[in-house]
């Protein structure tokens, strides 16, 4: 009976109440949210950590005779290797390998968006016959980097685990991956599939998948992001060439060496040029050409730059709207309890004690409560993010309204019942 008189005495103001309030949360979840993605992406791609000099080193065989004739000499191939092997383990100098070769991957279970040149303008193949094996195979985005990549960009799984750097072997019978976010639901951790990387075949197994969102920086995109890729870890040494395989180690080679190198701001670009004379000069090989990528670090500074200034901005509004609610629930709070006003008076009168008008006027707060709840509860649901750790403070803010708004009403109610005394006597 007292809910129903609750809501015949006040429900347009009490509907209004559960309306500013149940935003107020909604759009404080969001923020949470917001703040996590940007924390996680600053901590992730533009944290100090990477806030770096990145030079472009390529190869500088232009010449196909020249390319084809090195490729065919082991000893031209060893000296390739020992090259790479000697800066990617470099004490100053990070060796950023990664190279995004398509991979044809046979009787592939995923759709369309999993394809190479899908979304970027470039046509698409779609599921072809490879006349070798008469197989359906379809060519799948994929980057391959080596673990110095891997780590600088803060990539991380959310489901299985990392690659196992030091045994990876393409001659082994698996070579683990990751892949990307979109393709949890295709395959699981512990599948295995063939496909085709530089014409050799080899079977992959699923060792996790990528956070969702993750990214790197590769060819002046500051987010390349990695949900629809597999991503196939380099070997962490480059050698063993053979004969046998020189064919498929010599274009796997050259991939490798084509990267980024990281550098401290603190090193000058005359120091980088001259440690990487020295690895030339102590491993033999000098055909490669330094590149300053100056898009890089503008793009890191700018981009690091709007994703703070949008949080704080973000932050100022939300503050704003903050104390724009909780004063209109204020005002709300006092008018609704007017409207209760003359019964708590009589009770009063009446000889009611104070704890019992207060338990008895608690259902014209509480019923507010509950519809904010409900509020919340629903956007909640219909989000397509779900964040429990932005969940918690969000609650914790709920709990604190309450306590706020429950503390109100009984100080207006302690306040009636001083000036009613105060008239009695």
């Amino acid at each position: 009976m007292e809910l129903i008189h609750v809501l015949r005495a006040g429900v347009l103001p009490l509907i209004a109440k559960i309306l500013l309030a149940g935003i107020l949360f909604v759009t404080l979840y969001n923020v949470v949210t917001f703040s996590e993605s940007t924390h996680a992406a600053v901590n992730r791609s533009f944290s100090d950590n990477a806030d770096v000099n990145l030079y472009g080193l390529i190869d500088d065989l232009h010449d196909p005779d020249a390319f084809r004739s090195f490729r065919d000499s082991l000893p031209d191939l060893e000296r390739l290797g020992a090259f790479y092997n000697q800066l990617s383990n470099d004490d100053e100098l990070t060796f950023l390998s990664s190279f995004d070769q398509p991979l044809p991957i046979r009787d592939f279970p995923g759709d369309g968006s999993f394809e190479d040149g899908y979304g970027t303008g470039m046509s698409t193949r779609g599921p072809y016959t490879d006349e070798e094996t008469g197989r359906t195979m379809v060519d799948v985005k994929s980057l391959q980097m080596n673990r110095n990549a891997f780590e600088f960009y803060k990539l991380r799984t959310s489901t299985g685990d990392t690659p196992d750097w030091e045994t990876i072997d393409y001659e082994a019978s698996v070579t683990p991956v990751v892949l990307g976010s979109d393709f949890e639901g295709v395959y699981e951790v512990g599948d295995t599939f063939v496909g085709t990387l530089y014409f050799a075949e080899m079977t992959f197994e699923v060792a996790g998948f990528l956070a969702p969102h993750s990214s790197i920086f590769y060819h002046d995109d500051i987010n390349f992001f990695l949900d629809t890729s597999v991503v196939i870890p380099y070997p962490e040494q480059l050698r063993g060439f053979t004969e046998a395989n020189k064919d498929f180690s010599g274009i796997l080679s050259f991939a490798m060496v084509n990267g980024d190198i990281a550098a401290s701001k603190n090193l000058a670009t005359d120091e980088v040029l001259d440690r990487l004379a020295s690895i030339a000069s102590s491993t033999g090989f000098e055909n490669y050409a330094l590149l300053n990528v100056s898009p890089y670090l503008t793009q890191f500074t700018l981009t690091k730059k709007i994703i703070q200034s949008n949080l704080g901005l973000v932050v100022a509004i939300e503050g704003a709207l903050v104390a724009g609610v909780l004063f209109a629930i204020f005002l709300l709070n006092r008018f609704l309890f007017a409207r209760e006003s003359n019964r708590y008076r009589i009770a009063w009168i009446a000889g009611t004690s104070r704890q019992r008008i207060f338990l008895t006027s608690l259902p014209s707060v509480l019923v507010a409560h509950g519809g904010i709840g409900a509020v919340v509860a629903t956007a909640y649901l219909m989000y397509p993010q779900h964040s429990e750790a932005a969940l918690r403070p969000v609650l914790l803010a709920f709990a604190a309204f309450v306590l706020l708004d429950l503390g109100q009403h009984g100080r207006l109610l302690a306040t009636l019942i001083r000036t009613e005394s105060g008239e009695r006597r």
